[in-house]
């Protein structure tokens, strides 16, 4: 979908940019973290300060990030798969915004295990663009989380990445039948799922740092 909007702009130049692996992959520490450690473990192990009201302040840098989205991913069992098949996972936050994403191949992946938009969205991808599916290509979620009435939020210039290529989540989510809310619902709960119930969240200095009710 995205390459069949630039395409007009020139098959190489789209080709190019939608297989551009990121920098950080193949260095040292891009490989995917190892799955078994729990977030709650995570969480419980970064908690600096508790509150007189029970809260939590939970401290993440990338690298502890980066551990607790993959630990979390790992636990979702229609995300899981995509997990298994990785070949380098990363988590950046820069300024307010967080960048999380992984490098696979799409022809290595268990398209049956997959939940039905992400068969969608795998198949219609190998169809257009046959090349594409036997290269290692990058794919990650970029924005700017924040906390609304205890649901984890992206604001409007969240992005779906590919490569180099760039395009709006909610545009992404219609197009294969969902919504930003349903998708930040899944996320949501599946935080939940890990004993964190999330109250308040900025990022500062490099890191995310929320404040979670004590389970």
């Amino acid at each position: 979908m995205i390459l069949a909007a630039v395409v007009g702009g020139g098959v190489a130049y789209a080709w190019n940019r939608a297989t551009a692996l990121p920098k950080w992959y193949g260095a040292t520490g891009s490989a995917v973290p190892d799955a078994s450690v729990s977030v709650s473990d995570l969480v419980a192990s970064n908690a600096t300060d508790r509150d007189s009201d029970g809260q939590l302040e939970v401290i993440f840098d990338e690298a502890e990030l980066n551990q607790a989205v993959v630990s979390a991913i790992a636990n979702q069992p229609q995300a899981a798969p995509l997990l298994d098949h990785a070949k380098g996972f990363n988590t950046s936050i820069e300024r307010d915004r967080i960048e999380t994403g992984m490098v696979m191949n799409l022809s290595e992946i268990p398209i049956e295990s997959l939940p039905q938009p992400g068969q969608q969205a795998v198949m219609q991808l190998a169809e257009t663009f046959p090349m594409l599916a036997s290269r290692d290509i990058y794919v990650g979620l970029e924005g700017s989380p924040q906390i609304v009435d205890g649901q984890l939020r992206f604001d409007e210039t969240a992005l779906l990445k590919v490569g180099q290529f760039s395009i709006p989540l909610q545009e992404v989510a219609s197009r294969f039948g969902l919504s930003q809310t349903e998708l930040e619902q899944q996320l949501t709960a599946a935080l939940a799922q890990q004993g964190i119930s999330l109250e308040e969240l900025q990022i500062e200095n490099g890191q995310l740092i929320f404040d979670s009710a004590a389970q």
